[in-house]
């Protein structure tokens, strides 16, 4: 009988570190059963999606409150899920605010390993949060260094994996180093986050901004866009600039794809 995996990431970044790991799962062992809370990244990793992530990741009090009941409904349902396919494991990807009160939850009936794959910051802020992590967390996975012995002091397990961007950014360079193609041209890359709330809040500052930026140094303009986004709702923001809509398809290197 095969293993299951549960994993949970609620924003992009984490999807996509999540993607990553689960591709590495399924290199260990090909049979392992891996569902969660993702999105594309997941599904083109192997993954089976309980729902897509972008119905718990709102940025906000407002946003929060106004989406409070479709977040606790996704929230019963990742419970209710674990109590039914009752996982090896369950790996959560930062995400605090939604991952801390879920594992105090599946605690209660839940016997299996709970892992966290990078922190959240409780280093920077809200330490008093550690509390639930020595109580409900087997294991911390950890991107920096510094972290093993911040939780080492806290009576924590943990183990330094490395930074998953890491590996991305060597083969950035390598590709970069290759690239002939961009000769010149100065490129100005928009990042305005991947939450629809932020996106529309900081975007039209940003296209502001660069379109002076652009005319005074003959900037060549890209934007970065979240894949769990619509192309149509980058497009209402861009018509009339001269920019280019980038989105990641998960098949190149994000950075690469985003300067040449």
């Amino acid at each position: 009988m095969s293993e299951k995996i549960f994993i949970i990431s609620g924003e992009s970044s984490g999807e996509m570190y999540g993607a990553s790991l689960i591709k590495e799962l399924l290199l260990l062992n090909n049979s392992f059963e891996i569902s969660g809370i993702g999105g594309q990244n997941f599904i083109n990793a192997g993954a089976k999606i309980l729902f897509n992530y972008s119905d718990i990741n709102f940025i906000g009090f407002s946003a929060i409150i106004k989406n409070i009941l479709v977040i606790k409904k996704r929230f019963n349902k990742c419970i209710e899920y674990v109590k039914s396919t009752n996982p090896s494991a369950v790996i959560l990807i930062d995400f605090p605010g939604f991952n801390l009160k879920f594992i105090k939850e599946i605690r209660k009936f839940y016997h299996g390993k709970i892992i966290y794959y990078i922190s959240p910051q409780l280093w920077a802020w809200h330490k008093s949060r550690v509390k639930i992590i020595q109580d409900y967390v087997d294991k911390m996975l950890v991107i920096f260094p510094f972290e093993v012995e911040f939780y080492k002091s806290e009576n924590v397990e943990a183990k330094y994996v490395g930074h998953p961007l890491k590996e991305r950014t060597d083969q950035f360079l390598i590709e970069s180093a290759n690239n002939k193609n961009n000769g010149d041209t100065k490129i100005l890359t928009l990042m305005p986050g991947s939450r629809k709330e932020e996106v529309e809040r900081i975007l039209p500052v940003l296209l502001e901004a660069s379109s002076i930026l652009k005319k005074e140094f003959g900037l060549k303009l890209n934007l970065l866009c979240s894949g769990n986004l619509d192309k149509s709702f980058y497009e209402k923001f861009v018509t009339g600039h001269n920019i280019e809509l980038i989105y990641h398809d998960g098949t190149k290197n994000i950075e690469f794809e985003t300067i040449y």
